[in-house]
């Protein structure tokens, strides 16, 4: 967007899938639902100019340092136990993560990282020391890589097809995580609080994506003007109704944890995220139903 203002679309294009993962606490298993963008974006904006299979410490340091001091940036696989002071991860859980290292002060002896810090990005100081034991820490493959920005891009335009065929693949991923039981951990780990802040994270990532897809229906009301209004407000509607379900979700996760009856709440929990993924599945058809048969074709261009 610091290019170009009609860049914003690609935040609420609707290029996302749920995935259902499970995580392990001392040989005992849970499942949990999250969702990310389907299309990978890094390559179109960035040029990734060289890859470390395996860092020496010295070198890499003074490396990049000369990347950092020639306007390039460095991508670390990095263990958020040991990065962001405040992080939802730090001194608790061991989580590997690529980080952007941006700026290097001489004055200082200190590098600058651009990172997370629950759900706000910080720019953060970290010393070489705690930085190298963060990377050699994780186990993400590359160890890191430079890479330059663009000052062009080349973005394909989006169509009302691509829409839709976003759409189906939406559908397609939440049929993965129908009839699951997320969350279901031991007591012991409800006690210990074990990965209450990840999975609350997770969740509001999950709320947040129904907000953009409501600013989608937006942007298109605004580009298909007022005689398509009714149908995208309506539509719009039902996503503001998912993010506010998906914010009760999040805070009966913490009802969940501190309660004493875990199990009353898990069932809760549960009947409330099979049903936002119904509703989201069907709207999401009544979505791509609209674009295909109900409007002549359209194209947002980005080239």
């Amino acid at each position: 967007m610091s290019v170009d203002q009609k860049y914003e679309v690609l935040a609420y294009a609707n290029d996302y899938e749920y995935y259902t993962g499970i995580s392990k606490i001392d040989g005992y298993s849970f499942e949990y639902i999250a969702n990310q963008k389907r299309k990978i974006m890094q390559q179109r904006y960035c040029i990734r100019e060289k890859v470390y299979a395996d860092i020496s410490d010295e070198e890499f340091l003074a490396e990049t340092k000369e990347n950092l001091r020639a306007g390039k940036c460095v991508i670390a696989a990095a263990d958020l136990f040991y990065l962001v002071e405040g992080n939802v991860c730090y001194k608790k859980l061991h989580w590997a993560h690529y980080t952007l290292i941006t700026e290097y002060c001489e004055e200082s002896d200190l590098f600058k990282i651009f990172d997370d810090r629950n759900s706000e990005y910080v720019s953060y100081n970290i010393s070489k020391e705690d930085l190298l034991l963060a990377i050699h820490s994780c186990n993400l493959f590359p160890k890191a890589y430079v890479i330059c920005l663009k000052d062009k891009f080349d973005f394909d335009n989006i169509s009302s097809f691509d829409l839709a065929e976003n759409a189906y693949s939406t559908i397609r991923s939440i049929q993965t995580g129908k009839r699951r039981n997320f969350w279901k951990l031991r007591d012991v780990d409800y006690i210990e609080k074990t990965y209450m802040d990840l999975e609350a994270l997770f969740i509001k990532e999950i709320e947040c994506r129904q907000i953009c897809s409501r600013k989608l229906m937006d942007y298109l009301k605004k580009q298909l003007g007022r005689s398509e209004e009714p149908i995208l407000d309506k539509l719009a509607g039902k996503f503001l109704y998912l993010e506010s379900q998906w914010k009760k979700i999040r805070q009966l996760l913490y009802r969940l944890y501190i309660s004493e009856d875990h199990d009353k709440y898990l069932i809760k929990i549960n009947e409330k995220t099979q049903h936002c993924l119904e509703e989201e599945e069907t709207v999401w058809y009544e979505f791509a139903r609209y674009l295909l048969s109900e409007i002549d074709p359209i194209i947002i261009k980005l080239q």
